[in-house]
């Protein structure tokens, strides 16, 4: 699981889009073999007051409840820190395990309201 004696190794990698110079990180677990067992991305000035948002969090059904989901988000708060003092998530509320980890690890919940709009014709 790309484990030291420290736990799991988180490699971060900051991508920026080149047609906008958006940025944001890509944070990934390598697993055996060289595959993935979590990913994770972190868009920076995405979230409120241009604080990074927690864009996604994946972890191979394999992988979960271990631990994984909680250390890459620390990664993804140490790497906010850098630039704000805050982060937000984005999760939808029938997602219980998403909903579950953000609360444990001391996030605080918000409401945001999504309407789906069609192009004009």
């Amino acid at each position: 699981m790309g484990e030291q004696n420290e736990g799991p190794v988180v490699n971060a990698k900051r991508l920026t889009d080149p047609r906008d110079g958006s940025s944001h990180h890509t944070l990934t677990v390598p697993g055996p073999h060289s595959s993935m067992v979590a990913i994770a991305t972190l868009q920076e000035h995405e979230g409120m007051h241009g604080s990074p948002l927690f864009g996604s969090l994946l972890v191979d059904s394999a992988y979960r409840r271990s631990g994984l989901a909680t250390v890459i988000v620390a990664k993804a708060e140490e790497i906010a820190a850098e630039c704000s003092n805050r982060i937000f998530a984005v999760t939808d509320p029938e997602n219980e395990a998403s909903c579950g980890l953000f609360a444990k690890l001391g996030y605080r919940k918000m409401i945001l309201w999504e309407k789906k709009v069609e192009p004009r014709a």
